[in-house]
C-alpha cells in the first residue's frame, strides 16, 4: 500500500503483507517517521487519517517496524545499543589481537610470514627482468631529488627548534643523496655557524656558491665571515656580488656599511647605513643615525 503523511506529505510504501499482519481493529496505529504525527492505517479502505492520540516510539517499533525501515526518504533511527555493541567488540578484538603480537607465542606465524615474503621477493617481476636482460629497472629521474629536497625541509625543522645535531645530520644525509643540491650546503653551513664552527661553515657557503654562483644568501654569510676574520677586501667582494645580484638585500648592505666603517671610508659606511634602513632593517637605522652623528664604527652581529 502506498499513502502519504496527512500533515508533512511524506511518501510510504509498506507491504500489504505486513500490513495485514499488523491490523487490528480500527486499523494500523503508527506514527509518521518525519513530523512524528500518529497516523491510522486503514487498511481495508486503503486510507490513512490522524491518530488523536498517538502512540509512543517504543511501542511502535515493538508492533509495527516496517514503516520505518521501508519509507522512502524518511529518516532511519539508530540503533544506540547495537552500534555501541558492535564499537565494543571491535575495540575488544583490536586489543586481542595486540596482546597477540606482543605477548604470546608468535614465532610460528612470524616465521611463516618471512616465507611469503621471500616468496614474493624471489618472484618479484623487477628483479626477474633483471636477471633476464642484466639491466636494472628503470627509476624515476625525480626520486632522488624528491627525497634530499623534503630532508632539506626536515633539517631545517630541527635548525629552527635549535636541534642542531638532529639539523646537521639531516642536511648530511641530503648531501649524501644529492651533492649537487645548495640549499643542503648552505643550511649545513648556517647548522654549523650556530654551532661555532666557522671554518667548515665557509667551506659548507662556498660549495654551494660552486654550485649556484648568484646565491646571494650565501654571499652574505661568506662576506660576514671574512668581516670576523678581518679579510675585508674578501668581505667586500662577496657583499658586493651578494647586492649586485639582489639590490634589495637590506642585510648586505648593513654588514657593508660596517666593513666601509672599518676601513675608514665613513661616508660610505653612512649611505649603506642608510639605504639599508630604507630598505626596513632596524638596526640599520640605529647605525646611520649613529654615523651620521659621530661617524664611530662598532662590530657586527650575524643575525641575518
Amino acid at each position: 500500500m502506498r499513502f502519504s503523511c496527512p500533515d508533512c506529505q511524506t511518501p510510504y510504501h509498506v507491504p500489504d503483507e505486513r500490513l495485514r499482519e499488523a491490523a487490528s481493529p480500527g486499523g494500523v496505529r503508527t506514527k509518521c517517521n518525519v513530523c512524528g504525527v500518529g497516523l491510522i492505517i486503514d487498511v481495508e479502505n486503503e486510507r490513512v487519517r490522524k491518530d488523536p492520540f498517538p502512540l509512543e516510539n517504543k511501542t511502535f517499533r515493538r508492533d509495527f517496524p516496517s514503516v520505518l525501515s521501508m519509507s522512502k526518504g524518511a529518516k532511519k533511527e539508530k540503533d544506540v545499543v547495537a552500534g555501541f555493541f558492535l564499537a565494543l567488540m571491535l575495540l575488544l578484538g583490536i586489543g586481542a589481537g595486540y596482546y597477540a603480537l606482543t605477548r604470546l607465542e608468535t614465532r610460528p606465524f612470524t616465521a611463516a610470514f618471512r616465507t611469503l615474503v621471500d616468496f614474493k621477493d624471489a618472484f618479484s617481476i623487477p628483479r626477474i627482468l633483471r636477471d633476464v636482460t642484466g639491466k636494472r629497472p628503470s627509476v624515476p629521474a625525480n626520486k632522488e631529488k624528491l627525497s634530499d629536497r623534503r630532508l632539506v625541509r626536515k633539517g631545517y625543522a630541527f635548525y629552527s627548534k635549535e636541534r642542531l645535531n638532529l639539523a646537521l645530520a639531516t642536511f648530511d644525509e641530503a648531501i649524501r643523496l644529492d651533492p649537487k643540491n645548495p640549499e643542503a650546503h648552505y643550511w649545513r653551513g648556517r647548522t654549523l655557524l650556530k654551532m661555532g664552527k666557522e671554518e667548515p661553515a665557509m667551506e659548507a657557503f662556498k660549495e654551494a656558491l660552486t654550485l649556484r654562483p648568484d646565491y646571494w644568501e650565501a654571499l652574505d654569510n661568506v662576506g660576514w665571515l671574512h668581516l670576523r676574520r678581518g679579510e675585508y677586501g674578501l668581505g667586500l667582494a662577496a657583499l658586493n656580488r651578494s647586492i649586485e645580484v639582489n639590490p634589495n638585500n637590506a642585510w648586505a648592505y648593513y654588514n657593508r656599511g660596517f666593513l666601509h666603517a672599518k676601513t675608514g671610508n665613513s661616508k660610505m659606511a653612512l649611505k649603506d647605513a642608510q639605504t639599508s634602513c630604507r630598505l626596513g632593517y632596524r638596526k640599520a637605522c640605529q647605525m646611520a643615525e649613529k654615523y651620521g652623528k659621530s661617524k664611530e664604527t662598532a662590530t657586527p652581529s650575524q643575525d641575518g
